[in-house]
């Protein structure tokens, strides 16, 4: 897999700065974006499924009514994420299932 897009269509904006912009009910399906500031944005009822993330900073952020089922993350520093009344059936940490890394947890 690779992080660039392997359309070779034209680019629609390069060196641009749009600051500030809104986007309501627009369509983006398989847009590529590369070397990209998109800090403090506000993503509302956005579909972000079948993406693919890399070399991402999610520093700080908050997600709210997410769902992440059958989401991979790879290679992530988690340091200080705060994950709470979340659903984590099937949820595995380096194989292992978090359900029952919370029981053992639980029971000491």
């Amino acid at each position: 897999m690779t992080d660039e897009h392997t359309d070779p269509g034209p680019t629609l904006a390069e060196n641009t700065d749009v600051t500030g912009a809104r986007f309501r009910n627009a369509c983006l399906d398989g847009a590529s974006f590369m070397d990209v500031s998109l800090k403090e944005s506000r993503l509302r009822n956005t579909d972000l499924s079948g993406s693919h993330m890399h070399n991402v900073d999610l520093s700080n952020v908050s997600i709210v009514d997410a769902r992440l089922a059958g989401a991979d993350i790879h290679d992530a520093n988690l340091t200080n994420v705060t994950i709470t009344d979340a659903n984590i059936a099937g949820m595995t940490i380096n194989g292992i299932l978090v359900s029952d890394l919370l029981s053992l947890w639980e029971q000491q």
